[in-house]
């Protein structure tokens, strides 16, 4: 059953953080969606996004030590057919593997290097490791050698796990369809080496809110579904068709979840922020949901920037982007900063935000659908 409570603004509980633009750079004026950043070093960055003519293109970037002055290194066209729904995750610091929907809308999974100074992409192994879907991937590292994959595949919503070897080399070690439905929407999160939490839509009941938690061996094998809960029925939990969605591990039993949901009561879209917890058997329930918006978000994404503070990336349905920050209490209730900072008045979407250090963050985003933009900014306690 869901704990479904809606915790009130504690005024002047939230820390307040002012957030300032540091740096923009227009690097695609062609297209530019699905974006996927990862930090390879304090003044470095790569980008997996859908560029030109829907390709896939990886990119590397520098920043000085303010987080200032980003110039983009390097280019490679990995993918010529198509490159949807990418997500890059760093294995060393100049390999990377990235899973994307290439030709046909198969699923297809890289390695990915680039040279001491960080020029020179070079796509080292790409396999198709599904041949009906591949699209909403979330990947995450599970330890040096080992990653999970969530995602929509031909045969339904699937989580998958992979090797490397040592000439980054892939091999799928597992695959579990979970939903035959489908999955879209994903945000996929570790809860600790061996257990993870999916949040997705299933695509048969308009994109109802389906939670789960999954185990896997030492050996990222044997992938078990353990725990599902639904926000299906509207007179349990008052919400529920999940959009955009991005997780956020607080800690050891709790994960901050960021969602656009329609509200039956409001009859309504609006965006969320709730606190999942996860018991000792990783059973989810619902502890916190806060309505910070009212309205649709889109582009919803999330980082941590210290201790219970989180800054969100995300656009209204009249296409402004947003940077907003919460502080989470002692006892998990959600406590939202000062008027969020408005970071454009142009179409906005297509977000991707990481942290630099603790004071400085990138941000990866697609403005008016062809351009393209890497962004830096601070966010400073006052």
């Amino acid at each position: 059953m869901i704990a479904n409570r809606v915790r009130s603004l504690l005024a002047g509980g939230a820390n307040v953080y002012t957030i300032l633009p540091i740096d923009a750079l227009l690097h695609d004026s062609n297209y530019a969606f699905d974006n996927s950043l990862s930090l390879i070093d304090t003044t470095h960055l790569i980008l997996s996004y859908n560029g030109n003519t829907m390709d896939q293109t990886l990119k590397t970037f520098s920043i000085d030590s303010s987080a200032d002055n980003i110039t983009q290194i390097d280019e490679n066209i990995a993918d010529t057919a198509r490159g949807q729904f990418n997500s890059i995750v760093k294995i060393d610091a100049t390999h990377f593997i990235v899973a994307h929907c290439g030709n046909g809308e198969d699923g297809y999974i890289a390695t990915v290097s680039i040279d001491g100074a960080y020029d020179n992409i070079a796509v080292i192994l790409s396999i198709e490791h599904d041949t009906g879907y591949g699209a909403y991937n979330k990947l995450l590292k599970v330890d040096d050698t080992h990653f999970i994959l969530a995602y929509d595949g031909g045969t339904g919503a699937t989580i998958k796990t992979f090797v490397i070897d040592g000439e980054y080399g892939i091999t799928a070690v597992d695959s579990l369809v979970h939903d035959v439905n489908g999955g879209w929407y994903q945000a996929f999160e570790q809860i600790d080496s061996t257990h993870y939490l999916l949040v997705y839509g299933n695509m048969s009941t308009l994109y109802d809110a389906y939670v789960k938690t999954f185990s896997i061996d030492a050996n990222a094998d044997n992938i078990t579904e353990l725990h599902v809960m639904t926000y299906d029925d509207a007179t349990e939990s008052d919400m529920n068709n999940l959009q955009n969605a991005t997780l956020c591990r607080i800690d050891a039993t709790h994960l901050l979840l960021a969602c656009c949901m329609w509200d039956y009561t409001l009859e309504d879209w609006g965006g969320y922020i709730k606190v999942l917890t996860v018991d000792g058997s990783y059973n989810i329930s619902e502890l916190v949901s806060y309505k910070h918006h009212a309205g649709g978000t889109l582009g919803n994404s999330m980082v941590n920037i210290q201790d219970m503070d989180y800054v969100l990336a995300f656009s209204n349905s009249d296409t402004s982007g947003f940077l907003k920050t919460f502080t989470l209490s002692e006892t998990y209730a959600i406590l939202e900063g000062l008027t969020p900072y408005t970071f454009t008045t142009q179409t906005f979407y297509e977000n991707c935000i990481i942290a630099v250090d603790t004071t400085h963050y990138a941000l990866a985003y697609a403005e008016a659908i062809n351009k393209a933009y890497l962004a830096t900014f601070s966010v400073v306690k006052t």
